[in-house]
C-alpha cells in the first residue's frame, strides 16, 4: 500500500455530503447493508469510508469486496493490503477470486465480467440488495470519449448510469459527479493507505492509452453524458410503455412481439427481445437489427440475428433460440440451481446423482408418443431448445415442461425451471449520470 498522500487542494467529502448523493439512491431498507467493490485504488477506497460512516449513523452494515483477478503476481498482497487498510477503519472485507482459465485475447472485458459475476454472487450468497461502484466524472468522460471513438450512438454515448438494476442486486454510483482529485483528497485527509495498479495505465489497454494521450474536455464530454442520458432515459420508458401491451413471452423460452402501433420503435423493440432469447449481454449493431426488420416485410418471412430465429406470422414477430447456439451440456448436482443458456433458471432439487444438462435437441423422436404430442404444440426450433436432464448413459429423465419422463420414475427426480433471461426485455429505465444533483427525490421504475 501506498503511504498516504498529503492534503491535497481539493476539499474532501464529508459525511453529510456523501449522504446527499447516496440517498437520493435509495429506497433504503431501515437497516441498510450496503457492499461496496474495493479495488485498493483511492477512489474505491474513500467510497468505502464514506459508506461506512453513511451505514453506522442508520444503524446498518458496509461490507468491501476484492476481486482478486490473479493477472499479475502482485495481486494477492495487494488485496490482502487493502483488507488490512479497511480494516485498521472498521470495514470488513471478503475477498473474491477469479479461477478457472483466463482467455488469451480480450482479458479485460473477461475481467470485467468476471469481477461484476463474482460481485453479484457475493452480494447474493450476504443477502446484499445495494452494490456500491467508484466510478467518478473522470472515468465517466473516459467512458464517453471511447464510445465516442467507436461510433455509439444514444444509448452508449449517455455514459454510465447512477443506478443499474440486475437480477440480484441495485449497482449504485453515488460518485459520478464528482472529480478524481477530491476522492484521493478525502482518502488523505481519513489517513487511509491507497494502491496504484500500473495496469489502469498499460499502453495496451484502450483505457491506458486515452490517459497517456492529450487531457480530455470532462467537461463537454460530461456534459455529453447528460444530454444523451436524458434522451436515453425517456426512449426506454417510452419503448417499456409499448412492450408492456405487445410483448408475449412464453415458458418456453420464445416471445411473440405484435408489430401493431410499433412503426418507427420496431427496431429497439425487436433488439431488446433479441437480448433475452438470445441470452445476450447486449442488443446487436441496431443497424443489424433495421436490416433485420426490412427482411421481415411480409407474414412467412424469416431471418437469423443474435443466435435467434425470427420470423414473421401476420402481425405477430416471433423469436426463438437458434438451436446449434443453444448452451452444451453442464453438470448439475442436486440441490443446486443454475442459469443455463442465459435464459432458464433451471434448480435440480432432488436426483440419485449429479445430471447433465443440455437442450433436448433430436432426441424428440425418443420420447413416447404422448409427449411428443404434448409438444408438438410448440414450434419445433423451441422444442429443440428446451432444457432436459439426462443421465451420463444420454437416458432422458426430465424436460421443461414436461416434468420427469417414463424413465425417471425408475431413478426419482424432482426439478423446477423458469424463463428468466439473464437480460430482461423490458429492464428497469437508464437513470442519466447526474440524477443525484437533481434536488428533487430520485423515483426509479421496476418492471
Amino acid at each position: 500500500m501506498a503511504e498516504p498522500a498529503p492534503a491535497a487542494a481539493d476539499p474532501p467529502l464529508d459525511d453529510a455530503e456523501f449522504a446527499a448523493r447516496l440517498d437520493p439512491l435509495g429506497p433504503f431498507e431501515p437497516c441498510p447493508h450496503l457492499a461496496v467493490a474495493v479495488s485498493g485504488g483511492p477512489d474505491s477506497m474513500a467510497l468505502a469510508l464514506l459508506s461506512a460512516g453513511w451505514v453506522r449513523s442508520r444503524g446498518g452494515h458496509v461490507l468491501g469486496l476484492i476481486v482478486d483477478h490473479g493477472l499479475r503476481p502482485e495481486s494477492a498482497a495487494e488485496a490482502a493490503a487493502a483488507s488490512v487498510a479497511l480494516a485498521a477503519h472498521g470495514v470488513p472485507v471478503r475477498t473474491l477470486h477469479w479461477n478457472g482459465p483466463h482467455p488469451a485475447s480480450a482479458i479485460q472485458q473477461a475481467a470485467r465480467d468476471a469481477r461484476y459475476r463474482l460481485l453479484e454472487a457475493a452480494c447474493a450468497r450476504a443477502g446484499i440488495l445495494h452494490l456500491l461502484l467508484a466510478h467518478h466524472r473522470d472515468d465517466q468522460a473516459e467512458t464517453v470519449a471511447m464510445r465516442e471513438a467507436r461510433g455509439s450512438g444514444t444509448a452508449g454515448l449517455a455514459g454510465m448510469a447512477a443506478v443499474r438494476e440486475t437480477r440480484s442486486v441495485r449497482i449504485l454510483r453515488p460518485l459520478l459527479d464528482l472529480p478524481r482529485s477530491r476522492l484521493r483528497a478525502t482518502v488523505a485527509a481519513r489517513g487511509a493507505a491507497w494502491i496504484d495498479d500500473p495496469s489502469n495505465r498499460a499502453q495496451h489497454f484502450e483505457r491506458g492509452r486515452l490517459r497517456a494521450g492529450p487531457p480530455l474536455d470532462t467537461e463537454a464530454l460530461c456534459a455529453e453524458a447528460l444530454a444523451s442520458g436524458a434522451m436515453r432515459a425517456a426512449a426506454e420508458r417510452e419503448l417499456a410503455d409499448l412492450l408492456a401491451t405487445r410483448l408475449r413471452p412464453h415458458p418456453a423460452g420464445f416471445v411473440r412481439l405484435a408489430v401493431d402501433g410499433l412503426e418507427d420503435r420496431l427496431a429497439d423493440a425487436v433488439g431488446s427481445c433479441l437480448v433475452c432469447v438470445g441470452g445476450l449481454e447486449l442488443p446487436p449493431k441496431v443497424e443489424a437489427v433495421r436490416r433485420l426488420c426490412r427482411a421481415l416485410d411480409r407474414p412467412g418471412t424469416a431471418a437469423t440475428l443474435g443466435s435467434c430465429v425470427v420470423r414473421r406470422t401476420g402481425q405477430d414477430i416471433v423469436m426463438m433460440r437458434e438451436p446449434h447456439a443453444a448452451a452444451g451440456p453442464r453438470q448439475l448436482d442436486p440441490g443446486h440451481a443454475v442459469r443455463w443458456d442465459g435464459r432458464f433458471m433451471v434448480r435440480l432439487h432432488s436426483a440419485t446423482t449429479p445430471l447433465a444438462l443440455a437442450a433436448l435437441g433430436a432426441d424428440e423422436g425418443l420420447l413416447d408418443l404422448q409427449r411428443r404430442r404434448r409438444l408438438a404444440v410448440l414450434p419445433a426450433l423451441v422444442r429443440a431448445t428446451l432444457p432436459a436432464f439426462r443421465t451420463a448413459e444420454g437416458t432422458i429423465l426430465w424436460i421443461h415442461g414436461l416434468g420427469a419422463t417414463e424413465a425417471g420414475t425408475e431413478r426419482p427426480i424432482a426439478a423446477t425451471c423458469t424463463f428468466e433471461p439473464a437480460k430482461p426485455a423490458l429492464p428497469a429505465a437508464f437513470l442519466p449520470a447526474n440524477v443525484v444533483s437533481k434536488p428533487e427525490p430520485l423515483i426509479y421504475r421496476q418492471r
